[in-house]
C-alpha cells in the first residue's frame, strides 16, 4: 500500500513541476523565435554546430554498416 501512495505522490509532484516550468520553456521557445533570444552569445551556433556533427557520425556509422 506504501508504494502506491509513493507511486499517486511523484506523479502529482510531477504533473505540477509540469504545469509549473511549462509556461517557462514556451516563453524562452517564443523569445528565441521572434527575437532571436540566445542565452549566451553564440549558443545557437554551437547547438547547431553540435547537432550537425552528430548527424554526420551517425551518417558514417551508418556507412560503415552497410559497407
Amino acid at each position: 500500500m506504501e508504494s502506491s501512495r509513493s507511486a499517486h505522490q511523484l506523479c502529482w509532484t510531477i504533473l505540477f513541476k509540469l504545469f509549473l516550468m511549462a509556461p517557462f520553456f514556451v516563453l524562452l521557445e517564443v523569445l528565441q523565435s521572434l527575437f532571436g533570444y540566445e542565452p549566451y552569445p553564440g549558443f545557437h551556433a554551437r547547438v547547431k554546430a553540435k547537432i550537425e556533427a552528430e548527424i554526420k557520425e551517425w551518417k558514417d556509422k551508418k556507412h560503415n554498416k552497410i559497407s
